[in-house]
């Protein structure tokens, strides 16, 4: 539940960046793609971290 909710929150600032006309070209996408999905991971991981200790 919270990875769900983590990528949504950063994928959602990805589109806000697409909807100012940045970002559409073909490595970009690929590259904002991995960094929304890793720092998904990292901040899903602190937030279990927080939550369990």
């Amino acid at each position: 539940l919270v990875f769900s909710l983590v990528y949504h929150f950063f994928n959602g600032i990805r589109h806000l960046v697409w909807d100012c006309g940045y970002g559409f070209e073909l490595t970009s996408v690929y590259f904002s793609g991995t960094i929304v999905l890793l720092v998904s991971i990292f901040v899903t991981l602190l937030v279990v971290a927080r939550i369990w200790f």
